[in-house]
């Protein structure tokens, strides 16, 4: 709980003038905290790495900001 709180209180102050990638770092971490304290429950976890602006997909969707 304590992962997702610090998550939370770093996005607290989120306002619409707020650019794109403002945040973005904000989200990178809660996916790296859970995944260092998911990984010993399961494997799968170990296996989760974030990759900043992949390229579009081949099903015209887009490119995400990052995947994970």
């Amino acid at each position: 709980m304590e992962i997702l709180n610090a998550y939370l209180q770093s996005i607290q102050n989120i306002s619409v003038d707020d650019k794109e990638h403002t945040h973005r770092a904000a989200l990178e971490m809660l996916i790296k905290n859970l995944k260092e304290n998911l990984a010993p429950l399961h494997s799968n976890f170990n296996k989760i790495a974030i990759k900043h602006e992949p390229k579009n997909d081949k099903e015209g969707r887009g490119a995400p900001d990052f995947i994970a």
